[in-house]
């Protein structure tokens, strides 16, 4: 019912219903923009903004496996790399990515001794065309199973942010 401002219903002038209306449209759409990016973007001085989607371990050989990172740009591509590389749980986190307008960067380290180790990506730059992770690697907190694993994480960043990077990724560890 619109009526004139100032004039009352009730209690309630016709102001305070629109202010009211307002203020829960505000807050409607503040809660859909939490629930659509509940953790804000991480970004380092002058890094590339990013925000992980996934964290965790799988199986390790026992060889000397090496760090490695690839950028991934397709949802298709995504899952055939992370499956590849033993990775499928990942998979299912790259489902809510938007590959029109991000990529996803995947991060593996070398194998570890138990699986409570936790690889955590803390910064991202391009240089050199080449997308430079720097990462660290929490030690386990308690028990763990004693189990070869390599800890991995997965980030989103904007596909923009990477244009100059076609040269891979180089994964390195601080700490």
């Amino acid at each position: 019912m619109v009526g004139a401002p100032g004039r009352r219903y009730g209690r309630v002038t016709v102001r305070d219903a629109r202010t009211s209306l307002a203020s829960i449209a505000a807050i409607a759409a503040a809660a859909v923009a939490v629930a659509v990016d509940p953790e804000p973007a991480a970004r380092a001085a002058d890094g590339v903004a990013f925000r992980e989607i996934d964290h965790g371990t799988r199986p390790g050989s026992g060889d000397r496996e090496q760090l490695r990172g690839r950028v991934l740009r397709t949802e298709t591509g995504a899952a055939r790399v992370l499956r590849g590389w033993g990775l499928e749980r990942a998979i299912a986190a790259t489902k809510a990515v938007d590959f029109e307008r991000r990529s996803v960067i995947v991060a593996l380290d070398g194998s570890r001794p138990s699986t409570g180790y936790r690889l955590k990506v803390v910064r991202i730059d391009v240089r050199n065309r080449r997308a430079l992770v720097t990462a660290t690697v929490r030690r386990p907190q308690g028990i763990d199973a004693q189990a070869i694993s390599r800890p991995y994480a997965l980030v989103s960043v904007s596909r923009r942010s990477l244009t100059g990077a076609t040269r891979g990724v180089v994964v390195r560890l601080r700490g």
